[in-house]
């Protein structure tokens, strides 16, 4: 009885350890590779469980800067649930750019317990050796490309060839730019006019609207707005076509341009507009 009694409360030490063991957060590190050459990535990962209905967690946070490394990626922290465990896993790949053998930096996860008992756990701190390209030590040269072999050198009969070849097409591309210019059907040039008269001689070209019929009417007031419009892009040198009614009129009210005349500017744009 005596033997039996001890054999039962072993196993309930037992189950208790585990149990409390289970309870316990933990936090494993781990990285893909050791050795690198200086500006190689290195992925460091981190995985982090604890009982999800006994445990909050303040995750890691990386400092801004860390010694004789360099971070060039953080992943996304990813999680799973089994069996009321909560796993946190999150990678995060770094470089570096000294020789040398250095470590990774141990980084705090602080879980806080349901009677608000905080557990601060630490990632492993790796070690990491950078160095360079190991070098050849065959100390053999090598051609940076191939060897191209050389053709035969061209003889006397395929230099006169080629320059024959060249004057003929120089030829015929002279005989082609004189036609083309003689050709060319000659321009007429108009004299230059004033933006006025350009105006001007738009406005006299509205008399052949009919503005008993409202489609012409519309389409008078949208010439006219347009006439304004190239009036002011030729006396002021700014493209006034592509602003609106609104824009047009705050430039006028920021020049010395009369009061009435800027009204009666509005009422023409305006009319068109509608």
């Amino acid at each position: 009885m005596k033997k039996r009694a001890i054999f039962f409360k072993l196993l309930i030490l037992i189950f208790l350890v585990e149990y409390n063991h289970a309870q316990t957060p933990t936090v494993k590190t781990f990285i893909d590779r050791d050795n690198i050459l200086i500006g190689e990535q290195v992925n460091y990962k981190v995985v982090a469980s604890f009982a999800t209905n006994e445990f909050k967690v303040n995750w890691l946070s990386l400092p801004d800067s860390i010694p004789h490394f360099e971070l060039v990626a953080k992943g996304q922290i990813d999680s799973s649930f089994t069996n009321n465990i909560t796993t946190l896993t999150q990678q995060i790949s770094l470089t570096s750019f000294d020789s040398g053998k250095w470590r990774t930096p141990a980084l705090a996860i602080n879980f806080i317990s349901a009677n608000s008992k905080t557990v601060k756990l630490y990632t492993d701190s790796m070690e990491v050796n950078v160095g360079f390209a190991p070098t050849d030590s065959t100390n053999q040269l090598r051609d940076i490309k191939p060897i191209i072999e050389m053709g035969a050198k061209p003889t006397y009969c395929n230099i006169v060839l080629y320059v024959l070849i060249g004057l003929i097409t120089l030829l015929l591309l002279i005989y082609l730019v004189r036609r083309f210019r003689k050709n060319k059907p000659k321009q007429e040039y108009k004299a230059f006019n004033s933006a006025y008269d350009v105006a001007m001689e738009s406005i006299k070209k509205l008399q052949q609207y009919n503005l008993n019929n409202s489609e012409q009417v519309k389409q008078y007031h949208i010439a006219l707005s347009q006439i304004v419009k190239q009036y002011l892009t030729r006396r002021t040198k700014i493209n006034m076509l592509n602003k609106t009614t609104d824009d047009v009129l705050v430039y006028l009210k920021s020049t010395n341009v009369l009061n009435q005349l800027i009204a009666n500017v509005a009422s023409a744009l305006r009319w068109g507009d509608a």
